[in-house]
């Protein structure tokens, strides 16, 4: 007749009825309080009751959920009513590439390569995350936003990260979870055309398949760090006198860029380079480049500066 010795239509521990199957529970210290429908503080472990039926299936006190707060800005975080458990060890991310290229001469003047890739994550790391979720109230109405000190009732004990029977307070842990398989894929392409000997046209262009990647831990997407397209146009000029002058257009598209606390958008942007060499003889070179000529001004990685016109001269000697 289950553990308090009742029949069925009232199984369960002293207090609510938890259903007609016989329940085992987890996490009770045998205080009065278990099935009590509250968050008891010192139950052990998982600081909250879990009961499992004959079957396997669990649930815990109905009245509360977790919730796990967000590092990212972009996220205020995620509920669950899942039952908590310890995160496992971290593993080693195992990274599986396969590539296919080609490299010829399409043309007497025409050369190209194509390199093609795809690559497989074993036991993907995530981005810095909490593992320790806050108990909440298990209301419909809450939202992400409603999460205050009214709402907040305890904090989930992870491992054994502190000591309850002394009441010392359990810490909040950040840290990094492994969460499955994921895949990526991309390709790069190239070509120079010699129009002669001194006029060389080049040119490049890099694709991502993917952008983001869904992660099962927040439910959400973490981006990949990476614009989706970047291309570059390139010609050359090698003048009889020594002097030899080319420009570069560049164009990267923009995209979502988030690493631990750091959150953003770069935005898109295209440059205009130009670079001048003059050989004086066979051992004295002078070289000047100037990235960036029309000043665009633009932010490359979060946090960094914005990057303007920037303008090199170099010299060069050899023997």
């Amino acid at each position: 007749c289950g553990l308090d010795g009742l029949c069925d239509g009232d199984e369960g521990w002293p207090g609510a009825d938890y259903g007609e199957n016989d329940w085992v529970c987890t996490g009770c210290d045998g205080n009065l309080s278990e099935g009590n429908g509250f968050y008891d503080v010192g139950e052990p472990a998982e600081n909250h009751e879990s009961w499992t039926d004959k079957n396997g299936n669990g649930l815990w006190d109905e009245k509360y959920k977790l919730f796990y707060p967000s590092v990212d800005p972009n996220s205020n975080g995620t509920f669950t009513d899942g039952i908590m458990a310890d995160p496992k060890p971290l593993k080693p991310e195992i990274i599986q590439t396969f590539e296919f290229g080609y490299k010829g001469r399409l043309a007497k003047p025409l050369y190209a390569t194509l390199d093609v890739f795809y690559s497989r994550y074993s036991d993907f790391v995530s981005g810095i995350q909490f593992i320790t979720p806050l108990v909440v109230n298990n209301d419909s109405t809450l939202t992400t936003d409603d999460i205050n000190a009214n709402t907040v009732q305890g904090i989930v004990v992870v491992g054994d990260t502190t000591d309850l029977k002394n009441g010392i307070n359990p810490p909040v842990v950040v840290g990094y979870l492994n969460y499955g398989k994921v895949y990526t894929w991309g390709f790069d392409a190239s070509f120079t055309f010699f129009a002669s000997r001194k006029f060389i046209i080049e040119g490049n262009f890099s694709h991502m398949g993917v952008s983001d990647l869904y992660n099962p831990l927040t439910d959400s997407f973490d981006s990949i760090n990476s614009p989706k397209n970047k291309w570059s146009l390139k010609t050359s000029y090698e003048m009889n006198n020594g002097l030899t002058i080319s420009g570069n257009y560049r164009h990267v598209d923009s995209f979502v860029w988030e690493s631990g606390l750091y959150y953003g958008v770069i935005g898109g942007y295209d440059l205009i380079d130009v670079h001048l060499g003059y050989s004086f003889n066979d051992h004295l070179k002078l070289y000047c480049t100037l990235n960036n000529i029309f000043d665009n001004k633009h932010v490359e990685i979060i946090g960094g500066p914005a990057i303007g016109r920037q303008i090199v001269v170099r010299l060069q000697a050899s023997l």
